[in-house]
């Protein structure tokens, strides 16, 4: 029993571009997933190194990092994926 083959070609092409969309969807979805990773990294490695100098520098008797010059660009609340600088002042 054969089909015919014109109907069946256009079965296929709503098939592909259904595909398509469905590809494109699940392409932007990803997307925003991976920019969301790389900003929840940030945000934690910006969190991780604001203890870290708190901490290690408070063990040297200072009870705060004031004494350092600590650079970060904020955006919206939130760093942003400009590099922190940290900088001793020569001031004790």
């Amino acid at each position: 029993m054969e089909m015919p083959l014109e109907p069946a070609l256009s079965w296929l092409r709503r098939e592909l571009s259904e595909m398509r969309i469905q590809d494109q969807r699940l392409l932007a979805q990803l997307r925003n997933l991976h920019a969301m990773i790389r900003e929840y990294r940030l945000e934690s490695t910006y969190w991780f190194s604001e203890r870290h100098i708190q901490k290690f520098h408070g063990v040297r008797g200072r009870s705060t990092s004031d004494d350092l010059s600590l650079s970060v660009h904020m955006k919206n609340g939130s760093p942003s994926a400009l590099p922190m600088v940290l900088r001793r002042n020569s001031v004790p």
